[in-house]
C-alpha cells in the first residue's frame, strides 16, 4: 500500500497492496550426461489490487489498483555437444490481462485489455563457445513479442528481435 503525491482527488490519495496466489508447476530435467537440460514451467498467478502506474493529464504519474490474470509458460533448453560450446534457446508465453479496472482519468474499462509492460512472447536462443585458453565467444537472438504502454493498448511497441554479439578473453581472475 501507499500514497500519492499531488492527487487529483481524494479516491486517488492511496493506493492499495498487492495481494496473489502464485501457482506454478515445472519439470527440470537433464540427460546425456547433463549435455542436454530441459525445463518447463507453467504458471497461473491472479493479482487483487496489482498497481498499475497511470499519468493525469498534465503529466503526473501515480498508482491506481486493479484485478489481473497472468498465465504463461516458459520453457528453455541448453545442449552441450561438444565441451566449451553451448547451445542455449528460451521461449516464454504470456497472457497477461485486465479482469477488472476502470481508468480513472478516462473512466474506460481495460476488463479485458493487456497489462502495460508485458509482452505477450519472448525468446532468445545463443551459441556460445570458450576455450580452455581463455578465450570466448558468443552470438545470442533476442525477441520480445507485442508490448502495449497503456491500459487502453492504444500505444503498443511492435515484436522486435536484437542480435548481440561478444568476443573476449577470460583471464584468470
Amino acid at each position: 500500500a501507499g500514497v500519492n503525491l499531488g492527487p487529483a482527488s481524494e479516491d486517488s490519495a492511496t493506493f492499495d497492496a498487492e495481494r496473489s496466489w502464485n501457482y506454478e508447476v515445472g519439470m527440470k530435467s537433464s540427460w546425456l550426461d547433463d549435455r542436454l537440460a530441459v525445463n518447463l514451467a507453467l504458471f497461473h498467478n491472479p493479482v487483487d489490487n496489482f498497481q498499475v502506474l497511470q499519468f493525469d493529464l498534465t503529466g503526473n504519474s501515480f498508482t491506481d489498483n486493479a484485478n489481473v490474470s497472468i498465465t504463461g509458460l516458459e520453457l528453455e533448453a541448453r545442449a552441450t555437444p561438444v565441451t566449451g560450446f553451448d547451445i542455449i534457446a528460451g521461449l516464454g508465453r504470456i497472457d497477461a490481462e485486465f479482469t477488472s479496472f476502470t481508468n480513472s482519468f478516462t473512466g474506460d474499462d481495460a476488463e479485458g485489455n493487456n497489462l502495460q509492460f508485458a509482452p505477450d512472447v519472448t525468446y532468445n536462443l545463443a551459441l556460445q563457445y570458450r576455450s580452455p585458453q581463455g578465450i570466448f565467444g558468443r552470438l545470442e537472438l533476442q525477441g520480445l513479442g507485442t508490448t502495449f504502454f497503456d491500459d487502453a493498448n492504444t500505444l503498443q511497441q511492435d515484436p522486435y528481435a536484437i542480435v548481440n554479439a561478444r568476443l573476449g578473453y577470460e583471464f584468470d581472475n
